[in-house]
């Protein structure tokens, strides 16, 4: 160890010149001046500051004390020079005030006019481990960001050699890092017939600093070590260091953005085709309620450009449309101004008729583009021209009407005749005569049935309904009734339950059909066991009525089927009871047509629950957009008769005069027979114009009228009898196998009756229409 500081010792060697005192002095690296035992004979003023000591301090202190940490083992490695060496080494140094600091040593021991000293340097390194530790963690996060970057990372110098190659890099290419440093980037990276151009675009930026891809996103082809090209986007940057240049490329992959955008691309073409070719007229609305898009069908159907209404709005397309067209579109106004004012984005559907160059029919359908819960989106129009449907419709009609009616035509004569048979009216009957006759008579009814199906699948589609005011128990009981006895006979218990004073709104006597054929079908097809029917009042305005039998059940196929017109299920015993498949079909329009859902869950085996849910509120009936056009108790259909009360013929006790105009010879044969047996005073004629000729004689007190004659329109015949005031209080009623009763009303007729017809109930109508007739003029005192 040193020994103390000797303070007589004087300082010869810095005494001798006064220049080697001031190079002392001024010296920038804080420097002390000690004996062989460690004192400290003189320090310069950059030793004063380093260490927070002025020179009379300093020089009370040993070399040692400046130390911190294991001072000893600083010392000792000064106390080891050698006369002529000189050692450098680091260590902790001390402030006065007791702060610590790295430093860096410079010991040399030298002998100057005789005395022997150790000159010691010592600079402060703080600054520079900082700044080596800065550089260190600026490399290693450096280093981190290259290792996890998700693009390729490439550096190279001015002369094209690569400097850096990161995992990414390695992992699109297929060099590892150690093969790609030191290599030249261009035989590397750059496919053969791009690299003279490249090195040439390198070399005149780095003459004249003009670049066309450096700071800027590009894409192009690069190399992989297979020989493979791929697509990448480059993005280029220039970093200097002193006076050299470092040039780092990110480069990512864009294989799957090119055949993504190339998909795309595909299926609008594919899109763009088929809007191009289909019939239907598209147009797409924004948000803002601007068109976007219309194709070439709705060019063709509206003669418009669709390029020129592009960016234009909706009320404007509407406006321009009005122009065009000389009939109104309320119902297109309406579809697309409320697209464009928002609302709930529900699907919709509308009808209008436009005449441009030609009458059209059209269906317009408006579908939210995206979400229907979302606030914003765009819609969808679809303009179908369904004149042509309109018309198969009306021949459709048409064949139904005349098949119906050829059909009609037959079982009335046919009934007829069995009626008058079975009641003996023509003679005593043996008992397999009546045998046979039953089966006959049986087979008819089933045969109107059929027939009445056929009818009630389109007609129930198109004709008004009424908006009762319908008590729901009374309903339920009146089906209940009508099943009593097949459900009794079948050992089948028929049970209801409503709850209180609910009632239902809609057409009562459609509504029953409903209930009916529900509880009809649950009887049918329950072999023995129990039909339960519930009425409750449900959520939102909505009765929630359940028909739960122990019948045979259905498998999935049959569920998801059972709606379905002319669909039968596959058991045996569904086959032998019979039926046209369609009686479900027609309670599925009609619960839809009153703003209702029906739905059924059943298990084989086990029985099934039909579910349907009916408007009990006429505030549910109104949005929910049924039973259009008619008021509330307000008949759609109207009535033959209203009077249900019979009556006595009101020719002043004498047997009513009817005229039956019928030109098919056995109906015409059978219900005159019939009439006569009835007691009417009963005259039949072929044609209109025999018709015609008879009231023109003769004042009838009522006229079955057909409208299918051979020589003129029964409508026809019909308005000439109505033109006639001596026949104002003749009773004239439609009986045709046509199921117009709505057309017969607006004409004049006192009531329709629907083929076939039951040749005694008909008596009874004709006396209550001449009642109700005769009731009806005295009361306004005609």
């Amino acid at each position: 160890m040193f020994g103390k500081n000797n303070k007589s010792a004087p300082r010869a060697f810095l005494s001798k010149k006064a220049s080697a005192e001031a190079l002392f002095d001024t010296f920038p690296d804080a420097t002390v001046v000690a004996d062989p035992a460690g004192g400290i004979r003189a320090a310069n003023h950059a030793a004063c500051a380093l260490f927070g000591y002025d020179e009379s301090e300093l020089t009370q202190l040993l070399v040692s004390d400046l130390f911190a940490g294991d001072a000893a083992d600083s010392a000792a490695k000064i106390s080891e020079v050698a006369h002529g060496e000189a050692i450098g080494f680091e260590a902790e140094c001390r402030r006065k005030s007791g702060v610590e600091f790295p430093s860096e040593l410079r010991v040399a021991y030298s002998v100057v006019g005789g005395i022997r000293s150790l000159v010691i340097v010592v600079r402060n390194i703080t600054h520079h481990r900082r700044a080596v530790r800065s550089l260190r963690d600026s490399e290693e996060l450096t280093r981190a960001i290259l290792t996890s970057a998700l693009d390729a990372v490439v550096s190279i110098d001015e002369r094209g050699i690569v400097r850096e190659f990161n995992p990414a890099a390695e992992q699109l290419f297929g060099y590892s890092r150690d093969e790609a440093v030191g290599k030249l980037m261009a035989d590397l990276l750059v496919p053969v017939s791009k690299r003279d151009s490249h090195r040439a675009g390198f070399q005149r930026y780095l003459r004249e600093g003009h670049s066309a891809i450096l700071g800027k996103r590009i894409e192009m082809s690069a190399l992989k070590r297979d020989g493979s090209e791929l697509p990448v986007e480059i993005r280029v940057s220039e970093v200097r260091r002193g006076q050299a240049r470092i040039f780092t490329a990110y480069l990512s992959d864009i294989s799957e953005r090119l055949e993504a955008l190339s998909a795309i691309g595909e299926e609008r073409d594919k899109l763009e085709a088929i809007l191009s070719a289909t019939s239907d007229g598209i147009v797409l609305i924004d948000p803002s309620g601007f068109v976007r898009y219309a194709n070439k069908s709705f060019e063709d159907i509206f003669e418009i450009d669709a390029l020129s209404i592009e960016r234009m709005h909706v009320r404007d397309l509407v406006a321009r449309l009005q122009q065009l067209s000389p009939l109104p579109l309320d119902s297109f106004e309406k579809l697309l101004t409320s697209s464009a004012a928002g609302g709930v984005r529900e699907r919709r559907s509308e009808r209008c008729s436009i005449s441009l160059p030609m009458e059209r029919s059209l269906e317009m359908t408006r579908k939210p583009v995206g979400s229907e819960l979302a606030e914003q989106g765009s819609w969808l129009v679809v303009f179908r021209d369904i004149s042509r449907d309109e018309e198969i419709r009306r021949a459709k009609d048409d064949l139904v009407g005349n098949v119906s009616h050829e059909l009609r035509t037959p079982l009335t004569a046919i009934r007829g005749f069995v009626q008058l048979m079975l009641d003996e009216r023509v003679g005593p009957l043996e008992d397999q005569q009546r045998k046979f006759l039953d089966v006959i008579a049986g087979n008819v009814e089933r045969l109107m049935a059929l027939v009445s199906d056929l009818l009630d699948v389109d007609r129930v589609e198109r004709v008004p309904l009424r908006a009762d005011d319908v008590d729901a128990a009374e309903l339920i009981a009146e089906t209940t009734t009508s099943e009593a006895a097949r459900a009794e006979a079948k050992g089948v218990a028929l049970t209801w339950e409503v709850d209180d004073g609910l009632h239902l709104v809609g057409d009562r006597e459609r509504l029953l059909q409903v209930f009916q054929n529900i509880v009809g079908n649950a009887v049918r097809y329950t072999k023995a066991g129990s039909v339960v029917t519930t009425v409750r009042q449900g959520a939102a305005g909505m009765a929630v009525i359940e028909v739960t039998d122990t019948g045979l059940g259905m498998t999935d196929e049959e569920q998801h089927s059972v709606f379905d017109r002319f669909f039968r299920g596959g058991d045996q015993y569904v086959r032998e009871t019979g039926g046209t498949g369609l009686g479900l079909a027609i309670v599925r329009t009609l619960v839809q047509r009153h703003g209702g859902t029906i739905d059924v869950e059943s298990e084989l085996g086990v029985g099934s629950t039909f579910r349907v849910t009916l408007p009990c509120d006429e505030a549910t009936v109104s949005s929910a957009g049924a039973l259009r056009g008619t008021k509330r108790g307000e008949s759609a259909v109207p009535a033959a008769l209203d009077d249900p009360t019979p009556a006595s013929s009101s020719n002043s006790g004498e047997a009513p005069l009817v005229l039956l105009v019928e030109d098919s010879g056995p109906i015409r044969d059978v219900l005159l027979e019939g009439l006569k047996l009835e007691g009417h005073n009963a005259s039949a004629v072929p044609s209109g114009q025999a018709a015609l000729a008879f009231v023109a004689a003769n004042t009838p007190d009522a006229v079955l009228l057909d409208i299918s004659l051979p020589d003129m329109d029964g409508w026809d015949v019909l308005t000439a009898m109505r033109g006639e005031r001596r026949l104002d209080k003749t009773v004239i009623l439609v009986v045709s196998g046509h199921d117009e009763p709505t057309k017969a009303a607006r004409l004049g007729a006192d009531g329709f009756i629907g083929k076939p017809v039951d040749v005694f109930a008909l008596s009874e109508e004709i006396l209550r229409a001449i009642d109700a007739k005769a009731s009806a003029a005295q009361s306004v005192g005609i």
